[in-house]
């Protein structure tokens, strides 16, 4: 039996509940002992984004979204509303998929693609679109491949030295939907 989900547009007053969701995928996905990439990194890294003022920030940034046309925020949660995921998509200045993050229990279940889907949809296949992805996370790129990415250039160190990041790019079709 496959889980049940809904996605619907971000809204402010699950801001707390979805960076924690976010700080849990972290956890899950970016400790890397080969890397040198720990879990008392990450940790550290949430404590200002988890504070009040991290999640109110957040939530101020949340509440703009939502009133933005050129960007998507979205939210996906479990039949009992817990939340499971998140995306967000831009057309300020470029097309991009900022990122999305799924709970591990739903993954391979089709969440991270539903959200992907409504993502590519919003920005459109008429320009190219990118997004970025920590190089040795191999599940997410072969995702991303699935849906018209290919990496371009070289991995390039954005939040920790131990987390590489390569620039993938979907080239823009303008007559192919998903």
């Amino acid at each position: 039996m496959s889980k049940q989900f809904t996605i619907e547009k971000s809204r402010p007053e699950d801001t707390e509940e979805s960076e924690q969701m976010r700080y849990r995928s972290w956890l899950d996905t970016y400790v890397n002992d080969e890397h040198g990439m720990t879990k008392e990194m990450i940790e550290e890294y949430f404590v200002p984004r988890l504070s009040p003022e991290g999640i109110e920030k957040k939530r101020k940034r949340t509440e703009e979204n939502s009133h933005n046309p050129n960007i998507l925020d979205l939210t996906a949660k479990d039949e009992n509303g817990k939340i499971i995921g998140w995306m967000v998509a831009t057309k300020e200045g470029h097309r991009e998929i900022g990122a999305i993050y799924t709970d591990k229990d739903y993954h391979g279940g089709g969440l991270g693609s539903a959200l992907i889907k409504r993502g590519l949809d919003f920005l459109g296949y008429d320009e190219d679109i990118e997004l970025h992805v920590v190089d040795y996370n191999e599940r997410a790129k072969a995702f991303y491949r699935k849906f018209g990415f290919e990496p371009v250039g070289e991995p390039e160190y954005t939040r920790f030295k131990e987390m590489p990041e390569i620039k993938m790019v979907r080239l823009a079709s303008p007559t192919t939907n998903l």
